[in-house]
């Protein structure tokens, strides 16, 4: 099969980057893989074409266009059997992956405001969330569009409802796992290392929170912090308003407990370190930072609209609170993670079996099923 995957990146770092990376990376292992892009990092020797358009990544409203019509117009000249591309990014794809509904989070950013997330309404915002509308929905109004991939159930329902899509067009395939990375017996140092690195005690408790700052909901985990026992340090990776971040942690009391370390590559190490995951995300098709938690054996702390609360049973393997912004239920639900080492060694445990399935060759030979569909016309 000639399969050309069509992103404006192929990278490591960041959800929907690397699930492009990893899906290119083990589907060229029986097939033949084309990666359209901007960039790609990351690749480790495998047989994967890389064509590069000679575009510049950033401002993404400049962008946008150009690498639509650029990738699409490539792909069609190579004739592949399966052009597969994400979300709006290059409407003429025969299959999508929904790793995000533009449509749903602009709901989403109605209902809640911050400080930080007031200026997402800005002129450049809305014109970038304009601009980010109008192709989704020409990439799942398109007539060669075949098969949608949904990275959770319920962006599979958003994508549905926003864009009157055929639910029947519609598989659910969740974000991988890199099993063998994050697993926390490979970082067996990780823990007294970030404590010595952050100049913290070795008996200190580590909450770890990954993700964009206002989206990922850091305002909700850093008023959770602050009701906890002094020992409780937030290690924040990631990225956002670090002024924002810091004035909060000040105003609720925690401004020596909240610890701003920026985008990471070591994410697997960290979670390692970590005790407990709190992620209070206001919109999460999936979350695979989520998952990469469960997979260290770290009790994630998660709001019930992340895709990835699917997997999790409130109290065995993981907790879900419904609502985002309910503080004093993320604290509660982080206290109890925090409370007794051996009950949060379980949940841990339990959290991994849970996640096991999504093990990346596994979730490649979901993709290629649907792939198989598509080419038979059962799209």
């Amino acid at each position: 099969m000639r399969i050309a995957l069509l992103a404006h990146h192929a990278r490591p770092t960041g959800g929907q980057d690397r699930y492009v990376l990893e899906l290119a990376r083990h589907l060229s292992s029986r097939h033949e893989v084309h990666l359209i892009v901007v960039r790609a990092e990351g690749l480790r020797g495998e047989p994967v074409a890389v064509h590069a358009l000679p575009l510049r990544d950033r401002p993404v409203v400049w962008l946008t266009p150009r690498y639509a019509r650029a990738a699409i117009r490539l792909a069609r000249r190579h004739s592949f059997d399966i052009v597969h591309a994400i979300g709006g990014a290059a409407p003429g794809a025969n299959v999508v992956t929904a790793q995000y509904c533009q449509a749903e989070w602009q709901v989403v950013q109605q209902r809640y405001r911050g400080a930080e997330g007031a200026r997402l309404g800005g002129w450049y915002g809305r014109l970038t969330m304009w601009q980010a509308l109008r192709f989704e929905r020409r990439a799942y109004r398109h007539p060669a569009l075949a098969a949608v991939i949904a990275v959770s159930d319920r962006v599979g329902r958003e994508v549905c409802a926003h864009h009157a899509l055929d639910p029947s067009r519609v598989a659910t395939v969740y974000n991988g796992v890199d099993l063998d990375d994050f697993a926390r017996a490979r970082h067996p140092d990780a823990r007294a290392q970030v404590r010595t690195e952050l100049r913290l005690p070795p008996e200190s408790r580590l909450a770890l929170f990954v993700g964009t700052y206002w989206r990922k909901g850091l305002d909700t985990a850093i008023a959770a912090c602050a009701g906890l026992s002094e020992n409780v340090h937030l290690v924040v990776a990631g990225a956002g308003d670090g002024r924002w971040a810091r004035s909060l942690a000040q105003a609720a009391g925690v401004g020596s407990r909240v610890h701003l370390v920026g985008l990471r590559r070591d994410v697997p190490r960290l979670c390692a370190a970590a005790d407990v995951f709190v992620l209070p995300t206001r919109y999460e098709p999936f979350g695979m930072v989520i998952a990469e938690a469960m997979a260290t054996e770290v009790p994630v702390v998660v709001s019930g609209c992340a895709g990835a609360a699917e997997l999790i049973r409130h109290g065995e393997n993981g907790y879900v609170v419904e609502r985002p912004d309910d503080i004093a239920a993320f604290r509660a639900a982080m206290q109890q993670a925090l409370a007794d080492p051996s009950a949060a060694a379980a949940v841990g445990r339990a959290a991994r079996a849970s996640v096991a399935k999504l093990a990346w060759p596994d979730i490649t030979r979901q993709t290629v099923a649907v792939y198989e569909r598509v080419l038979r016309g059962h799209g």
